[in-house]
């Protein structure tokens, strides 16, 4: 586990360069790299050899703060290694899917297993909040501490671990809700890195943001009837070899995927954007800055590497004084702005909100549709668990079509999630005035009142189902690319507490009141996040494009 950890492994034989013999080992390619790491992953002639056979260079080699860091484009029609990057994040959605619908699924036999009522059932509601709310406080600093390869290897593991747990089926409802804790955490730092590196493409990103979410979706959909299916069998504990499976697939994508993600990296890819704005106010036509001091290693230092594999001319090294000052300021202050100091931006908080009421309302119709339906319409458990799948099946639908229809028929992104939220209102209105009442026979589930009942679940899965990838895209839109890790973590992992605390909410409302206001309580929550969805463009200013 340490050894994948660990920023200088090498994952690729080929990028071995210390095998290579050089007659004067301080220098390569007329570039002095005595301040770099001789265990560096980089293979100088990888440019070299794409350039003889007449193709464009896929990566390009920089050498910041004395380590060799290897770039490329979130181009994935260019570069294969994104492809691998985006299927890696799909099989963790799916994953993801999984687990977020494990509580609702399996909510009925575990108050019979470990003979507890549903309020205590809650509370596992309540260990995910805390494994989100880890995740919003670590997220940052374990970026820092081992790039985005480290974040995915340790999610991967700690949902492999505990899944494996899970399987061996807990002696106590005191060691499941435990085991909930790290899983909350494991899909908090997915779900950041997930929406972060398919939000960052450079085409269709909207509609890979779409397939993605669809995938959760997907996995939601399946998760209910497989769940009933094994808790009929008697084994309900084999349900979890699922989501293990998943998560050992994801771990052996994410290892070869991201082994260039390391955390110098992820450092430099914070500051790039930054830097080459500052450069190019300050007139220089080079993008790109070198600090003058070599001696010092841990000084900020870039070199861009030639497609020839040779360094840049030194006279565009920066060496003003004040360029220097101003770019040292510059880095302590992308490096200081992070954690719960983000929250005052405006277009991170409104998107913080949004998600945490968002969330709320989507986990919350799908965790208890299935206990309300069982409460107050009808015993048939199959039955009902294909209602609750018409849910998940209209949200998977949405977010896999309505993404290609979003560019296509709208000004943008916003302007189209403010369209799908007045529908999604409209949609939940029906939910609530189905839900009144039973008419005829209520164990029959195949009657008209439960077909349209499956068909009305649908419509509220079809428009509810693209508002979370398109305010991710949004939020991605008008936030600095320095902020979009830190920025999207904390607001996905706030919108990961209300994930978890607002499906809890409902639970003891429902049980101190009455469980048909179940179907009010999502209606209310439907409104309120399309309500703070309206207030995007009176708080977020220079905007005017996105919004």
């Amino acid at each position: 586990m340490q050894d994948l950890l660990d920023n200088n492994i090498d994952f690729d034989n080929d990028l071995d360069a210390n095998n290579e013999e050089d007659p004067d080992p301080s220098m390569e390619n007329g570039l002095n790299l005595e301040n770099v790491d001789s265990d560096d992953e980089f293979d100088n002639n990888a440019l070299h050899n794409s350039n003889d056979l007449g193709f464009k260079p896929t990566y390009k080699d920089i050498l910041w703060k004395g380590k060799l860091v290897r770039t490329y484009d979130m181009d994935y029609k260019n570069v294969p290694l994104v492809k691998l990057q985006i299927f890696a994040c799909l099989i963790l959605f799916v994953v993801f899917g999984i687990n977020d619908q494990t509580t609702g699924a399996l909510m009925p036999t575990l108050k019979d297993k470990y003979n507890v009522s549903e309020v205590v059932l809650a509370n596992i509601f309540l260990f995910q909040i805390g494994g989100y709310t880890i995740s919003s406080l670590i997220n940052e600093q374990i970026h820092r501490l081992v790039g985005v390869r480290g974040v995915v290897i340790l999610a991967c593991c700690l949902s492999i671990t505990f899944y494996t747990l899970m399987f061996l089926e807990p002696p106590s409802f005191i060691y499941y809700i435990c085991y909930v804790l790290p899983l909350g955490l494991s899909t908090g730092l997915l779900d950041c890195t997930g929406n972060v590196l398919v939000g960052g493409l450079v085409e269709n990103n909207n509609e890979w943001m779409g397939i993605m979410h669809g995938m959760y979706g997907a996995a939601s959909m399946a998760t209910p009837p497989i769940a009933s299916h094994f808790s009929e069998s008697g084994h309900w504990n084999r349900f979890f070899l699922l989501p293990l499976t998943g998560s050992i697939i994801g771990l052996l994508i994410s290892i070869p995927a991201f082994r260039y993600d390391n955390a110098i990296k992820y450092d430099y890819d914070c500051l790039h954007e930054e830097q080459a704005h500052h450069i190019t106010e300050t007139g220089s036509s080079y993008e790109h800055f070198i600090n003058t001091d070599r001696n010092d290693s841990k000084k900020p230092m870039l070199i861009e590497i030639n497609n020839n594999g040779s360094a840049l001319e030194e006279g565009s090294i920066l060496d003003s004084e004040n360029n220097q000052q101003s770019i040292t300021t510059l880095l302590s202050q992308s490096n200081t702005e992070s954690g719960f100091a983000l929250l005052k931006k405006p277009q991170i908080l409104l998107y913080a909100l949004y998600l945490f009421i968002y969330l709320g309302a989507e986990v919350g119709t799908g965790s208890w549709l299935l206990t309300f339906l069982l409460n107050s319409k009808s015993s048939d458990r199959i039955g009902m668990s294909y209602v609750t799948s018409s849910y998940w099946a209209g949200l998977t639908f949405g977010r896999f079509t309505l993404g290609f229809v979003t560019n296509r028929a709208f000004k943008n992104v916003y302007r189209a999630s403010t369209f799908y939220s007045v529908l999604t209102v409209i949609a939940y209105t029906l939910f609530v005035c189905i839900s009144v009442k039973v008419p005829g026979d209520p164990t029959n589930s195949y009657s008209p009142y439960f077909i349209l009942f499956f068909i009305i679940m649908f419509l509220c899965g079809v428009f509810i189902g693209p508002l979370f990838p398109n305010a991710s895209i949004v939020a991605l839109q008008v936030l600095p690319k320095k902020y979009h890790v830190g920025g999207i973590g904390i607001a996905v992992a706030v919108g990961g507490c209300g994930c978890a605390l607002l499906p809890y909410l409902i639970g003891i409302v429902s049980h101190a009141i009455n469980l048909n206001l179940f179907p009010v309580l999502c209606w209310t929550m439907v409104v309120s996040f399309t309500l703070i969805w309206e207030l995007y463009p009176k708080f977020i200013e220079g905007h005017d494009e996105y919004l």
